[in-house]
């Protein structure tokens, strides 16, 4: 939830307004000794409200966490997805939600378009214009590329072994994140379309 992350980004730029070290975990929004820390008593009164709302917000995730695997049962795709490094409930379920039918993209090429994962070169008359944005689901775009994010904590998963093949052919951190986010929802596609089990030989 972007909601939570932003009020969290909120609470720990009250510390840092005052040069103090921000609290870390979980447990930083459960007390409110946490706030006496700081000096100003109007950024001690908004860092207990925006604990407040930063555990309403929690509740409010753990439960919709629970309707969707409880959703996620009558769905076999769901948890094909899941097994997919990077990929959770949330995404399992916004991935198979938004895709529908996966027999209507002809290819790779035409999800990667419409996930926003590649741009379109404007051509007239021999001259290049520059690239113009595909239209299509901004969201995927974003779920990919958190999903790649996520796989690049971790050094034993494939998408992170992946990523750093990139980065040895020379490619940046971001264009080697986003040829990982292609090849994953490659991969996302061929399992929705072929009704096959995740295999690691999909990535290589």
């Amino acid at each position: 939830m972007k909601q939570h992350v932003q009020t969290k980004n909120r609470f720990g730029a009250l510390f840092r307004s005052e040069g103090l070290e921000i609290p870390k975990g979980e447990q930083a929004y459960s007390s409110y000794e946490i706030c006496f820390r700081l000096n100003s008593p109007s950024r001690k009164e908004i860092a207990m409200r925006l604990q407040e709302q930063c555990l309403e917000l929690s509740s409010a995730k753990e439960k919709y966490l629970e309707k969707f695997k409880a959703v996620s049962q009558h769905f076999p795709e769901i948890s094909t997805l899941r097994v997919i490094p990077g990929i959770d409930y949330v995404r399992a379920l916004t991935i198979a939600s938004i895709i529908g039918e996966p027999n209507r993209f002809e290819n790779k090429h035409h999800y990667w378009s419409y996930c926003g994962l590649v741009n379109h070169k404007q051509l007239s008359g021999g001259n290049n214009y520059g690239y113009k944005k595909s239209r299509g689901r901004k969201e995927l775009k974003e779920l990919y590329l958190g999903a790649i994010e996520n796989c690049l904590l971790h050094e034993s998963n494939e998408f992170r072994k992946l990523y750093d093949r990139h980065r040895s052919r020379g490619l940046d951190h971001k264009a080697a994140k986003k040829a990982a986010a292609r090849k994953m929802a490659s991969v996302t596609l061929n399992l929705l379309k072929t009704g096959n089990k995740y295999d690691k030989k999909l990535i290589f």
